[in-house]
């Protein structure tokens, strides 16, 4: 029985560990995508620069 119950709790344990690292992934891509807008911000201020007479 003792044995029975460790195996689910590594079974939760791993399945834990996945969501984390897919918590990860998730917040590795939030920076990512800010940082190319902010890439994006100044081509676009330098565009409208050339575009002003």
């Amino acid at each position: 029985g003792k044995r029975c119950r460790a195996d689910s709790t590594d079974a939760v344990n791993s399945t834990s560990g996945a969501g984390a690292s897919k918590s990860v992934k998730r917040s590795h891509s939030a920076p990512i995508l800010e940082a190319l807008q902010k890439a994006d911000l100044p081509v676009l201020e330098s565009y409208h620069n050339h575009d002003q007479p």
